[in-house]
């Protein structure tokens, strides 16, 4: 793996980017995974082109990862790249122009009719059925002495 590029990517993050710990190590795993792949394909980070990426990033999906980490990995890609273009070592971002899959959002869930129906029938103090089942503090509370009633 081209150490020297991984240390000065790490480096960027780190003084000119002020990434968090948690963004510092996951970009920097992911760049680590993505050279790798990289050198199984015979090459080397500067020379990838977009549809190098677009073959990462296809590689990770078949690989079974979500739809989130894809996309971090393609923003740790991104901002690598962006990183490699501020020292002159590419000419263009690979990873510019792709676009990652959208996070699918689930919906909240419903609550059941019959659990409202439930809910809304059930008795309250106020209902005869329901007298003496719960406190009525207002009931049990003596008067105060001195006030008038």
């Amino acid at each position: 793996m081209r150490l020297d590029l991984v240390k000065g990517y790490e480096h960027y993050l780190t003084t000119e980017k002020k990434a968090s710990a948690n963004t510092l190590s996951s970009y920097l795993r992911d760049v680590g995974q993505y050279i790798h792949w990289l050198e199984g394909e015979g090459l080397p980070p500067e020379m990838a082109v977009q549809e190098d990426a677009e073959r990462y990033v296809k590689y990770l999906s078949g690989k079974g990862k979500s739809v989130a980490t894809v996309t971090r990995s393609l923003a740790s890609l991104k901002s690598f790249y962006t990183y490699l273009m501020g020292e002159g070592l590419v000419a263009v971002n690979p990873a510019r122009g792709i676009t990652p899959a959208k996070v699918e959002r689930k919906l909240p869930r419903s609550f059941p009719i019959r659990k409202w129906t439930s809910f809304w029938s059930s008795p309250t103090p106020r209902t005869p059925r329901a007298a003496g089942t719960r406190p009525c503090w207002s009931c049990s509370t003596p008067p105060a002495s001195g006030s008038a009633s």
